[in-house]
């Protein structure tokens, strides 16, 4: 039978629904570890990322100046292939909404004793799964992450 896989999404009020940025982290973890960093770590720091931005739009006049919809999902069976968040995307090519995401920032395993802040670049998305389209908006985002980092002197790596 086929597996059940359970993704839990949840949308901002606020910004444009055909300009949606997907912050997500899978919620599954490998049978031999506990997952409290794959993927305990991610699915924290995404949750702490829509508290804080419901905060901030409940506070602020912030959602006047919100372009995108911020969607945040916790992905189902990742471990296993994967399989919530294809068929997230399965989904969105059959209702025809797959055109209204702009980017997918995914959040794996970040906690770590010795840390870096690591970006994953156009050339590590380059591979045979990710559509060549898809490689100009990579760079733009990992140039915006680099431009962060240098700006606040923070250290990164490729």
């Amino acid at each position: 039978p086929p597996a059940i896989v359970t993704n839990v999404c949840a949308d901002t009020k606020q910004g444009n629904a055909n300009r949606t940025i997907v912050v997500g982290s899978h919620s599954d973890s490998v049978s031999a570890g506990p997952g409290l960093n794959d993927n305990g770590s991610g699915m924290a720091a995404t949750l702490a990322m829509a508290l804080h931005l419901a905060h901030l739009l409940a506070h602020t006049n912030y959602a006047t100046k919100m372009n995108s919809r911020i969607k945040f999902c916790w992905w189902g069976g990742e471990e296993s292939g994967l399989l919530g968040s294809q068929d997230f995307v399965k989904q969105a090519k059959t209702d025809g909404s797959l055109g209204s995401y702009s980017v997918n920032l995914n959040f794996d395993m970040l906690a770590s004793p010795n840390f870096i802040f690591g970006i994953y670049d156009g050339k590590t998305a380059n591979n045979q799964t990710t559509p060549p389209r898809a490689i100009p908006g990579s760079n733009r985002i990992t140039r915006l992450f680099v431009d962060y980092f240098e700006q606040n002197r923070l250290p990164w790596d490729y």
